[in-house]
């Protein structure tokens, strides 16, 4: 299952997208990558394997950092798991040019005939994915458009279940967002905004959460965050607190969130029966009159 993390700050959001990306490691994942818009520039890396192996590559790269980005965990859908099919993808107007960068959860079912038409109009693809039909859509038609205005087009056009973060070269402090059929949420912290597929990418940052409706558009700077309907009205979403804990999202100590898991199961069981035990187990689930005692349970 793949996940998404964005940040806008006055900082610099490797760290926070880099962190957001190890506490989704519990989902599942075959690779893993990060984009930043600096210097009117998309910069990226990408890695396949292990979240761990895309941060030796971000510790080695020269001046691999900004104050705006997006990062991904993928699971494999369309096209095998490989650095090429890793997110972000990117789109620009020559071959070589990264201008846009795009993450994407979700399947999109007409990928094959928009790339045929993508593909009539000049555009390359470097990979197997659906997810890169996207990128070359939101590029296709931001001509003399904004990007926040093409992504609006390019909803119409898909046809599946989607969530995007996006970037621009052109527009260095922002991150865009949309939903359909896929989980996508807003952090709001202090100086700073976030996205994430999860909130619990974002735990150890912030507690209070916008959720987006599907057909949302939202764009989040370091200052504000501002949320639109599917005809570009603005729009207003309520924020939420979480009360999710930080442990739940680490694996505090053991080698894997399977591990983990296992470990766990005596006290989830516990909490699940809790509120029905009082010496024996009572509740509206029984017939009247009638109590199951687990004292004497071998």
């Amino acid at each position: 299952m793949c996940g998404i993390v964005g940040a806008a700050s006055n900082r610099d959001v490797v760290p926070i997208l880099m962190d957001g990306l190890v506490r989704l490691e519990y989902r599942g994942y075959d690779s893993a990558g990060i984009a930043l818009t600096k210097k009117n520039k998309v910069i990226r890396l990408r890695q396949q394997g292990k979240v761990a192996t895309l941060q030796k590559e971000v510790t080695k790269a020269t001046d691999f950092s900004g104050e705006c980005g997006i990062a991904h965990t993928r699971w494999a859908t369309h096209g095998e798991p490989s650095e090429k099919n890793a997110h972000p993808h990117v789109s620009g107007d020559n071959y070589s040019d990264n201008e846009i960068a795009l993450v994407h959860n979700g399947i999109i079912e007409n990928f094959e005939t928009l790339r045929q038409k993508l593909s009539k109009q000049g555009y390359i693809f470097s990979s197997k994915t659906d997810s890169e039909v996207i990128v070359h859509l939101i590029h296709s038609y931001r001509q003399n458009r904004t990007v926040t205005e093409a992504i609006s087009m390019v909803a119409k056009d898909l046809e599946g279940d989607y969530s995007i973060a996006v970037i621009e070269a052109k527009n260095p402090g922002v991150v865009i967002g949309t939903r359909n059929g896929a989980p996508l949420i807003i952090g709001v912290g202090l100086n700073e905004h976030y996205f994430a597929s999860d909130p619990g990418a974002l735990v150890a940052l912030t507690s209070k959460f916008v959720v987006l409706k599907d057909g949302d558009i939202a764009q989040i700077t370091k200052e504000a965050y501002t949320v639109f309907n599917n005809n570009l009205e603005p729009v207003e979403r309520e924020t939420r607190k979480s009360t999710i804990k930080e442990r739940s999202y680490s694996k505090e100590g053991y080698r894997h969130f399977m591990e983990k898991e296992i470990f766990e199961q005596p006290e989830v069981i516990r909490r699940a029966y809790s509120d029905y035990i009082t010496g024996a187990i009572q509740g509206s689930f029984l017939k009247d009159g009638v109590e199951l005692d687990l004292r004497n349970v071998e």
